[in-house]
Formats: C-alpha cells, sequence, structure tokens
C-alpha cells in the first residue's frame, strides 16, 4: 500500500497549496511509510502553526515508531503533553 499513500501524501501536498492541511494529517502518512524524518519535519510545522491535532500525539499509536526519538520526546515537552516516563 505504500503506492497509495504515496500518492495520498502528494495530494495533500497539493491541497495544502491552496487550503489548510493540518501538518498532524500529513506527518501520519510519514510514519506511515517509514518516513520519520519527514514525519517530524511535519510535526515541527505542526507546532509552529498551532495545529490542534497534534493534542492526540502522545497517544496515537501511529506515531509509535518516533517514540524512541529524542525529537519526538522533545516535541511532546514543548507541547505540553507528558512523555510516556511520566504518565
Amino acid at each position: 500500500m505504500r503506492r497509495e499513500a504515496a500518492e495520498t501524501l502528494e495530494r495533500l501536498e497539493e491541497f495544502s497549496r491552496h487550503r489548510y492541511v493540518p501538518p498532524y494529517f500529513m506527518a501520519s502518512v510519514c510514519v506511515g511509510m517509514g518516513m520519520n524524518e519527514e514525519a517530524l519535519e511535519f510535526l515541527e510545522r505542526g507546532i509552529e502553526c498551532r495545529d490542534g491535532w497534534l493534542t492526540w500525539l502522545g497517544v496515537e499509536p501511529r506515531f509509535d515508531p518516533l517514540r524512541g526519538d529524542a525529537r519526538f520526546t522533545s516535541l511532546l515537552r514543548r507541547i505540553g503533553l507528558p512523555q510516556a516516563s511520566e504518565k
């Protein structure tokens, strides 16, 4: 399903040129494709634009592949969400 995911990401990026697309959605597609660097970049954008979907970042299972990354932990801290060790 990688091809379908890549097509979805491409459509989201095209759509985002004309309308707001939450970076959270773009990040979730990227992490599903194993594109963790890109996912983290979209999450950073989400912080910048105060994406409301980021409130789910601490519990959304699709972001589990990022949980061991210090940058992800930093993202959680910056938006005020507890890290796994704080739960």
